[in-house]
Formats: structure tokens, C-alpha cells, sequence
């Protein structure tokens, strides 16, 4: 969310939120920027890999063993499901818009610096 009249940025995720001058920000170097959004991506995967694991250790065995009613299975666990198919289809989308910001890096780093991009 952008707050009016500023760069302030908020960004939320059900793991984590972060408030501040937004990775735009001039401030900002390559490398801390770079250093950011890989954190957020392994918040962002840790966070998917707690829900399966909630999923597997806790939701499939205490249903399958019976311990709680279905009703109650639902309001312990109502949504992990989604919220697993939500954090798989976050993270897709984040991968892909790196990638895409990695290949706009190389076209504009190919059309000033040819050399350099072969060299590669």
C-alpha cells in the first residue's frame, strides 16, 4: 500500500511486513536491494514449508487417526490448504518477476555494454 504524498511502502505478506522507503528508493544499493528481495523470498518459502509441515505432522495424522471431529479438523485447520496454494502461487510469481527483472538487467546491460554480456 502507498501512502500519499510519500515513497513509503508497505508490503504484507501473512509472514512478514515490511515498512519503508521502498526498494526504488535511491538510497538503496544494488546490493541491499538484491540482499532484500532474496530475503523476502526465503521468508516467503519458509513460511510455505511450516505450513506443509503443519499439514503433514499435524492436520493428515490427527485426521486420519480420529482424534478430532471433522468440525473441529475445520476450525483448527480451516484454510491451510489454501493458504499453502496461496503461498505456492506467491512464490511462482515472485521467481517469475525476478527472472524478468534479471533479463531487463542483461538487455539493457547488452545494449550498452555488448562486450561485457558476451563475455559472460
Amino acid at each position: 500500500e502507498l501512502q500519499a504524498g510519500t515513497r513509503r511502502e508497505t508490503v504484507r505478506t501473512p509472514s512478514l511486513v515490511v515498512v519503508g522507503q521502498g526498494l526504488g528508493h535511491p538510497r538503496w544499493s544494488g546490493t541491499e536491494r538484491k540482499e532484500s528481495v532474496l530475503e523476502f523470498v526465503n521468508t516467503e518459502a519458509s513460511y510455505g514449508e511450516d505450513l506443509r509441515i503443519i499439514k503433514e505432522e499435524f492436520y493428515l495424522p490427527m485426521q486420519a487417526a480420529g482424534l478430532l471431529t471433522q468440525e473441529q479438523l475445520l476450525v483448527v485447520f480451516s484454510n491451510i490448504q489454501e493458504l499453502i496454494d496461496l503461498n505456492e502461487n506467491f512464490l511462482e510469481y515472485l521467481q517469475e518477476e525476478i527472472e524478468q527483472a534479471i533479463e531487463q538487467v542483461l538487455c539493457r546491460t547488452w545494449n550498452t555494454h555488448p562486450v561485457l554480456v558476451t563475455a559472460m
